[in-house]
């Protein structure tokens, strides 16, 4: 009695006895009196003590995990790196089955499919209307099932990471029973999910430039085939813009690579203020980069071209206290029915190639050669 007065405090004699009737009910009363090795569920508290236990520890028989409760309500489901193993008695069904589920979970590194595998494996012992599930870092959101009125959401956190916020919903209310092996049940989940996320990060990693932050190379090829086989099946222009950046190898052989490096930066951002939100830019290699433009014929693409040429050429960059002046050709091709992903490239390359022959510092249409 007296430890659970000291996690509480001055808090009214209600919710002392609502914790203490609790932990007998479930036979945690703690044996070590520097903390509870054990706790109850947050929810059984009147709503205006809620968030004020600090740290509620969670145990089952297959792993602990410690789950927090904040101001907002949201419950944060902490799940150590070596969970603890009990394979007898009670423990042993539950062992059982979350092993059955976390081998589900196992077979797919999506992060839709596992979502998807848990809602269906847990559906029969914990049933809900919808899993919904969000991801900030990497603006992944999962939702699965239609969203009903009652919910219990946690935020997932594994070896002090965050992995995301879960909610379950449903037309009845969660009862502290169901929150407590839905505890156990996310235990299951949290380390598969862990999978997925490290490998959609390494994979989203492989398609970035790792010193302009943009699209490479490997993702615009994927992603002008993409767009070609969408544009040919709505009917819609798809325009391919190419720019190079006048005498690179000038600026480094003058001021430095790490000039260069700054040049390339800012030239990113320069391109990326004049694009609009459709548009996908990408750094082809060294200090070449193509636009693509979906749904854009010639003249718009022309048009957006210009602006980026003009908007680097009145821009005063400097590095080392010097002035670099800048300027790039751009060439642009509009793609037609026989065009593959490398045949409209190859009309915007050469377009980009005609306006280094012209001059530099201008922008050139490809235009096919007259039929003999």
């Amino acid at each position: 009695m007296p430890l659970f007065r000291q996690i509480i405090g001055k808090r009214c004699r209600k919710c002392l006895r609502i914790i203490t009737k609790t932990a007998n009910q479930l036979n945690l009363i703690p044996k070590y009196p520097r903390r509870p090795t054990h706790g109850t569920e947050i929810a059984c508290l009147p709503r205006r003590h809620r968030g004020q236990l600090g740290e509620i520890f969670l145990v089952s028989g297959v792993t602990q995990s410690k789950t927090v409760l904040d101001d907002a309500g949201l419950r944060n489901l902490e799940v150590p790196a070596s969970p603890q193993l009990d394979d007898s008695g009670p423990g042993k069904q539950y062992l059982n089955r979350l092993l059955h589920i976390t081998g589900a979970l196992q077979t797919s590194l999506d992060v839709n499919k596992v979502i998807e595998t848990f809602s269906i494996e847990i559906k029969s012992i914990l049933p809900h209307h919808s899993i919904h599930y969000h991801y900030l870092e990497q603006q992944i959101t999962v939702e699965v099932g239609d969203k009903a009125r009652n919910s219990c959401s946690y935020q997932l956190v594994v070896c002090g990471q965050s992995l995301g916020q879960i909610k379950l919903t449903r037309s009845k209310k969660f009862s502290p029973q169901e929150t407590a092996l839905l505890e156990k049940l996310l235990c299951s989940l949290v380390y598969p999910l862990r999978n997925s996320l490290l490998f959609r990060n390494a994979q989203q990693a492989a398609l970035k430039d790792p010193l302009t932050g943009i699209n490479n190379r490997a993702a615009m090829d994927i992603t002008l085939a993409r767009e070609l086989e969408l544009a040919r099946r709505h009917k819609t222009p798809l325009t391919l813009i190419t720019l190079d950046i006048d005498r690179f190898k000038q600026i480094n052989d003058t001021h430095g690579h790490l000039a260069g490096d700054h040049v390339l930066k800012a030239v990113t951002d320069i391109i990326a203020e004049c694009m609009r939100s459709s548009d996908i830019l990408f750094r082809y290699g060294g200090e070449e980069f193509t636009i693509i433009l979906s749904n854009t014929g010639l003249r718009g693409a022309t048009l957006l071209a210009e602006r980026v040429r003009k908007a680097i050429e009145s821009r005063t960059i400097t590095a080392n206290n010097r002035h670099i002046p800048l300027t790039v050709s751009i060439g642009l091709a509009t793609a037609d029915a026989a065009d593959t992903r490398e045949s409209l490239f190859d009309k915007a390359d050469v377009a980009m190639y005609q306006a280094k022959s012209a001059g530099r510092n201008c922008v050139i249409a490809y235009e096919a050669a007259p039929a003999a």
